[in-house]
């Protein structure tokens, strides 16, 4: 979504956001109950910023998959999130 609101075009970024809604997707909060993992995330693995932020609101809202084009992110276990793994893992 970060590049649809670069766009010169407002409604890009609507119609993106519109389209992930469409998919099934929902966009999480960081709320108060992501603070914490943020937290731990960034102390304990060393994450960026980003990656500890997407990860923190996924715990928090206790997902139970969370995809990811970073193999480095598979690796680690978070309390919350029930699977971590890449696109092009085969799930089943």
């Amino acid at each position: 979504m970060a590049g649809s609101d670069k766009s010169s075009k407002p409604r890009n970024a609507q119609s993106v956001r519109e389209i992930i809604r469409e998919m099934g997707f929902t966009c999480l909060p960081f709320n108060e109950g992501a603070v914490a993992p943020f937290s731990r995330l960034r102390s304990k693995e060393r994450l960026k910023i980003a990656d500890a932020i997407h990860l923190a609101c996924a715990a928090s809202a206790g997902i139970d998959l969370f995809l990811t084009g970073d193999k480095q992110l598979t690796k680690l276990d978070i309390p919350g999130i029930q699977f971590i793994a890449e696109f092009n893992t085969p799930i089943l």
